[in-house]
């Protein structure tokens, strides 16, 4: 059983760190790119996606589940360095969604 935990542990954290270069490459594109509003609004788009993607992973590995005195369970290891990038990642959007003057959608809350 302590065997299964363990395989979970790392598939999840695969996962994540897959996640973190996603997230790194769609950074280095955003900066390269020309400051033009279309392309500007397309990063907004594809970080969004990226963003709700992030969040779904999330709420599928239990990061939203809290314990309160023997009620409930705690949330897995790798969800503090989840919910930073999706902080992160909703930072990014804010920040795109401003220098392209506006944008469709809002950011996705945690």
């Amino acid at each position: 059983m302590a065997a299964a935990a363990a395989l979970a542990g790392v598939l999840a954290a695969g996962g994540a760190l897959a996640q973190s270069a996603d997230c790194a490459r769609l950074q280095a594109a955003i900066a390269s790119a020309p400051h033009g509003g279309g392309q500007l609004q397309a990063a907004a788009d594809r970080q969004r996606a990226e963003l709700s993607r992030t969040t779904a992973y999330s709420h599928s590995i239990g990061c939203d589940n809290q314990k309160f005195l023997f009620f409930g369970s705690e949330p897995p290891a790798q969800c503090g360095e989840i919910k930073g990038q999706i902080a992160r990642m909703q930072a990014n959007l804010a920040d795109l969604q401003a220098r392209s003057g506006g944008g469709r959608g809002s950011v996705i809350g945690f």
